[in-house]
């Protein structure tokens, strides 16, 4: 509590604002956007990791502030600039935004691109603290969870590249598996939040399956091609988000099939969309399709 009011000492309007637009690179918001336009544009295959480790790492947090249960810092004591709702520890914006930007750091492979990558988690992680939303030990005990995750998940990308795992299933098997191992998650943790990242998890792996098999879009294209592949793939993403959310009952089945059709949109429909309308070319199909890190 004593690093938050010290925190807190030096702040100023301007200050308050620039700590509320950081903090906004670990909303959910962001990495809906990030995330897709590395997907569409530039890596297509670190644009899904960062996106679908980030999900996982979403999950995972929910779990284990559902386990711990400790509460936010009391507004009596700091000044919470922006208010947030749920439990405190660990942080999921220092835990999420350390594996969106490690997947980003370790796809890319740059050394200035990991120094920003490192710049961005540690000034989101700052600004929880000095917004009142956080504790220190939150945001700290949020990186190590995103830092293990990252190290997990290069132990099993690795494996399953060298061992040929996704190729061996085949199709049957893989379209099989990306929709069973994520509904294994409902048995650990049943809740809102559970559901719904459940559903953005089987969305977006049954999306991955059907565009290496069936589409395979290349992030190649002239700058006008990629802007009208932005504009169109991001007006759709959210133009459901907020359908979706109109149309259908307030009941988990329902957030479920929601977030399902999100990431689905995402990963399959909007390349599909985009090689089908001529705003990109497909990749050589000769490279067989294969899902690894």
């Amino acid at each position: 509590m004593e690093f938050i009011l010290w925190l807190q000492s030096f702040s100023t309007p301007l200050l308050d604002r620039i700590f509320a637009t950081i903090t906004a690179f670990g909303d959910e918001e962001f990495f809906m956007v990030a995330g897709a336009l590395v997907l569409w544009l530039v890596d297509k295959r670190t644009g899904f990791w960062a996106v679908f480790m980030v999900i996982v790492s979403a999950w995972l947090n929910g779990w284990l502030k559902d386990v711990f249960g400790v509460p936010r810092p009391d507004p009596a004591i700091v000044r919470i600039i922006r208010p947030e709702p749920g439990l405190s520890f660990p942080s999921g914006h220092a835990q999420n935004t350390t594996v969106f930007w490690g997947c980003l750091a370790l796809g890319f492979r740059r050394p200035r691109f990991a120094g920003l990558a490192a710049g961005v988690v540690l000034l989101v992680a700052l600004s929880r603290p000095y917004l009142g939303v956080h504790y220190p030990v939150d945001v700290v005990g949020g990186i190590f969870v995103g830092l293990l995750l990252l190290a997990a998940f290069l132990t099993v990308g690795r494996r399953a590249d060298l061992q040929g795992l996704p190729g061996k299933l085949g199709f049957a098997g893989q379209l099989a598996c990306a929709v069973v191992l994520p509904l294994v998650l409902l048995l650990i943790f049943v809740g809102p939040d559970g559901i719904k990242l459940t559903g953005f998890l089987v969305g977006a792996a049954v999306g991955r399956v059907l565009e290496l098999h069936l589409v395979r879009q290349s992030v190649r294209g002239t700058i006008p091609q990629q802007v009208a592949r932005a504009i169109l793939g991001l007006v759709v993403l959210f133009a459901l988000r907020t359908a979706l959310k109109a149309i259908f009952p307030d009941l988990a089945f329902f957030h479920f099939l929601r977030y399902s059709a999100m990431a689905l949109w995402g990963v399959f429909l909007a390349p599909w969309c985009f090689v089908a309308l001529r705003l990109a070319g497909r990749e050589d199909r000769r490279v067989p399709p294969a899902i690894t890190a």
